[in-house]
């Protein structure tokens, strides 16, 4: 089992990190992406993808740990790596891709 405080540093750093890089580059491909290369372009969706899900599991993980009680019953708790951790991770992540993707899209 993983100390309290080494989990919460780790998914902290998923949860602050990941948002900032993923909506910087979000922005970019919503207002930028003519001017970007094929390349740039594939490598930017693969950033992006890669900060969703770790934004995602972040949350999962966080509904995973100690009854859920770390931010204050968040919704979906979950024991273990079970079908329905699985739900929440998928869930999880659709949620921040539309969260985040919808700040870029409505600034437009």
């Amino acid at each position: 089992c993983m100390h309290p405080f080494l989990l919460l540093a780790s998914v902290a750093e998923a949860i602050l990190e990941s948002p900032i890089s993923s909506f910087v580059q979000t922005y970019a491909v919503v207002f930028h992406s003519k001017q970007l290369s094929w390349d740039s372009m594939i490598s930017l969706y693969q950033s992006i993808a890669v900060s969703f899900i770790s934004i995602g599991y972040a949350f999962s993980t966080l509904d995973r740990f100690d009854g859920g009680d770390v931010l204050v019953k968040v919704p979906g708790l979950c024991h273990g790596f079970s079908p329905r951790w699985w739900v929440v991770l998928v869930f999880r992540i659709a949620e921040v891709t539309s969260r985040a993707t919808s700040l870029a899209l409505f600034q437009r």
